[in-house]
């Protein structure tokens, strides 16, 4: 449906609306008088900004011929602090024809993305056709890959964890058996986040986030969806069958999935603690495929540090209307508490490994890069609430956090596997 035609539900939104082929074709001036009226329509409740991949001149002859606000110096998909200061901390859209280019930039400012159909120009020349083809080939592809949640793989990241620690990351078979395993856990991780998405569909819906998710809001059916849980399978039983020592895991990873679906994350508390142990079986699984004795403070660490980020995915849910049931069960109070418990006992685990499970002298001082990091999303937590609802995000978007355990991942490559201390 085309911009002109498509009804919007936005109020109070930070609006990037993008030029070419969205409200005119390319290389076109004006704006039609049935895009004129919708833009208007838009621009009563919210604020709307022009942004344009061609020239800055010719977007702002456009906004200003149309009494429009426009983005100097803007090129999608990279971010300015123009656009920073024009959102705010306020609900941001863009709306836009290629998600090549604006769908990008939607995902890199964190916004939601609003796909319309291309106005087709006169004279379109065959590159212009063959990029659109290739666009629309990939947003075909999109609703898949937003169903597998590549974002949560950062937490896959843990079956590395018993071979980074015993000083064997770059000892070559130990290195691809975790690499089998990182994938195994991919493949069972997105299969099972399908299954939740097929099941909780119709509460998706009413979530004002979640009705976005690919199945909730029809972009793929429910009969596609468990055929696509079908491949997934299909792919992690043939790693199963080149590396069937990390089947027992795997298979204790699903079944404990399921009556997490089914039961367990209905009843406070034990639905915190389902989840860390979730985080703690990627552990255990990079020990299995490695042949290494998995540290009951390795263990410890991570348990607290899922802890930890799970409490402050809960608080931050705690403030929607509409939102988790077992929320219900729970108090903000007592969410508050439990979160600075945990970073309190994860902080203390991990600096109590540097003293006592580690022979380095230097390796105490790396606590500081965890309290800051913990410390900073504990303030983000605070300040912008909306993006603990997505921790995995927030982890590697705030240049902060991101900073933080890079040094300490950093000082503890060098500790390892420079010094001889170490």
């Amino acid at each position: 449906m085309h911009f002109s035609k498509q009804k919007f539900d936005l109020h109070s939104t930070v609006v990037f609306l993008d030029v070419d082929g969205t409200l005119v074709a390319d290389k076109e001036e004006t704006l039609s008088a049935e895009v004129l009226a919708a833009v208007t329509k838009l621009s009563k409740d919210n604020e709307v900004y022009l942004a344009s991949n061609g020239k800055a001149e010719r977007a702002e002859g456009i906004a200003k011929l149309h009494h429009l606000k426009t983005l100097p110096k803007l090129h999608k998909p990279l971010l300015s602090k123009a656009v920073k200061t024009a959102k705010g901390e306020r609900s941001v859209v863009v709306i836009g024809d290629k998600f090549l280019t604006d769908g990008v930039f939607a995902l890199l400012l964190g916004a939601r993305f609003l796909k319309v159909d291309r106005i087709i120009g006169k004279d379109e020349s065959t590159y212009t056709k063959g990029i659109y083809a290739l666009d629309d080939l990939v947003w075909g592809c999109v609703p898949y890959i937003s169903l597998l949640r590549p974002y949560q793989w950062i937490k896959n990241l843990l079956v590395f964890s018993p071979l980074f620690f015993a000083g064997a990351l770059f000892v070559p078979n130990a290195l691809s058996a975790s690499l089998a395993a990182f994938a195994a856990f991919c493949l069972a991780a997105s299969a099972v986040y399908v299954l939740n998405d097929i099941f909780d569909r119709e509460q998706d819906k009413e979530h004002p986030k979640k009705q976005e998710r690919s199945i909730a809001s029809g972009r793929v059916s429910v009969s596609c969806a468990y055929l696509f849980v079908f491949l997934l399978s299909a792919a992690l039983l043939s790693i199963l069958w080149l590396l069937p020592i990390l089947a027992p895991v795997l298979i204790a990873y699903a079944a404990l999935n399921v009556a997490y679906s089914a039961w367990f994350k209905h009843i406070a508390i034990l639905d915190i603690l389902c989840v860390a142990v979730f985080y703690i079986m990627r552990v255990f699984a990079g020990g299995a495929a490695t042949g290494i004795a998995v540290s009951n403070w390795l263990i410890v660490c991570v348990f607290f540090l899922s802890l930890f980020i799970i409490v402050g995915k809960r608080r931050a849910e705690f403030r929607l209307e509409k939102r988790r049931k077992v929320l219900a069960q729970y108090s903000k109070k007592f969410l508050d508490g439990l979160l600075f418990v945990s970073a309190a006992l994860a902080v203390a685990a991990y600096g109590a490994y540097t003293i006592f499970g580690n022979s380095s002298p230097f390796i105490f001082y790396t606590t500081i890069f965890v309290a800051a990091a913990l410390f900073r999303v504990i303030n983000r937590l605070y300040t912008n609430p909306a993006e603990a609802e997505v921790p995995e995000k927030m982890l590697v978007q705030d240049p902060w956090i991101l900073g933080s355990f890079a040094l300490w991942g950093c000082s503890l490559l060098y500790i390892f596997y420079v010094t001889p201390a170490g």
